[in-house]
């Protein structure tokens, strides 16, 4: 039987975003993961989000993480399809953020994480638009300040403004948009500092807060083994799905177009970044919630460049190994 995973239908996807959200859900309400809860951010965007969202009921915040997890998950499905980064339609994309995301950890008191989520994905979408001839300021300045925000919700998301150097160079923008891009990296910063400067505290408290935040030992693992080995085995399944996938883009990136080898170039490098969070002191487990994005750009490249039963095996065994993972707390 050819299950053919990389080209389910739009109906099919939904289905199973739906059914693997209900099984994070469930796993989170009924079998907590055995760590304490993630302590709130301090950041002033993150602690906002955090104060307002934990008053709310249960079924409003369920509902607030789904739009908000939903949004992400497929707006980075249509950044990937617009600029063709996998070389055909699939919406693979969102059912791998969706695992990551949400699969390791269900962080329902922490929807910032997803917040910072989707500015990190619409920076890098406006980012990948400034790709043309002519010079594109409007697109680097909205994405480069989307990203600039992404800090002030998760203090380790500052890692990821080394996005918008990086996406000046692979996109090779000139001088004058690379000014733009760093205006607009900045400006977030500078605005909350004058409106913290405003309420009395000293101007650099934001800069302060977002050092304590990185530097700050967390208590909070970012990886639970006690949680059982099927959760190990997704993560392995994960590395290995990752190393082919960017092993079989640099083969054939000869044959691509250059829109798309950049753009894929830029995920990679945010791949590294993703990578960089988890050794910083200030990581919590909230960190795949971001990590989540570039995964769910380069491993389904292996996934739909390839045909044959190894690649629908790989699917299969990610989709196996984290719902047994958060079945199996339900029934142990």
């Amino acid at each position: 039987m050819n299950l053919d995973a990389t080209r389910q239908s739009l109906s099919v996807t939904l289905v199973s975003f739906v059914a693997l959200f209900t099984l994070f859900v469930a796993r989170h309400l009924l079998a907590p993961a055995p760590i304490e809860t993630v302590p709130p951010t301090a950041m002033p965007l993150g602690a906002q989000v955090d104060r307002m969202t934990t008053a709310w009921p249960d079924l409003l915040r369920l509902a607030a993480a789904f739009c908000l997890i939903f949004l992400n998950a497929f707006t980075l499905t249509r950044t990937v399809t617009r600029n063709m980064i996998l070389g055909q339609r699939t919406y693979l994309p969102a059912l791998i953020y969706l695992m990551i995301a949400c699969g390791f950890y269900f962080p329902l008191d922490s929807l910032d994480i997803y917040i910072a989520g989707y500015l990190l994905i619409r920076g890098c979408e406006l980012l990948i638009a400034g790709f043309r001839r002519q010079e594109s300021f409007n697109a680097l300045f909205t994405g480069s300040f989307c990203i600039g925000i992404a800090p002030l919700l998760y203090a380790p998301a500052a890692l990821y403004t080394l996005l918008v150097p990086v996406a000046i160079s692979v996109f090779r923008r000139n001088a004058r948009e690379a000014i733009a891009a760093v205006a607009g990296l900045a400006l977030p910063t500078l605005l909350c500092s004058y409106v913290v400067w405003g309420t009395g505290q000293p101007a650099g408290e934001v800069i302060k807060l977002l050092w304590q935040e990185l530097s700050t030992p967390s208590a909070v693992p970012v990886f639970i083994p006690a949680i059982g080995i099927p959760r190990i085995v997704f993560a392995a399944l994960v590395i290995l799905t990752t190393c082919l996938s960017l092993g079989s883009f640099f083969a054939a990136r000869a044959g691509m177009r250059t829109r798309p080898v950049r753009a894929y170039l830029l995920f990679c490098w945010m791949l590294l970044l993703a990578a960089a969070t988890f050794l910083v002191p200030g990581r919590t487990i909230l960190a795949y919630g971001l990590a989540a994005i570039p995964l769910a750009v380069i491993i389904p490249t292996f996934l739909v460049r390839h045909e044959g039963w190894i690649p629908e095996l790989l699917f299969l065994l990610l989709a196996a190994g984290i719902v047994a993972a958060n079945l199996l707390p339900l029934t142990g």
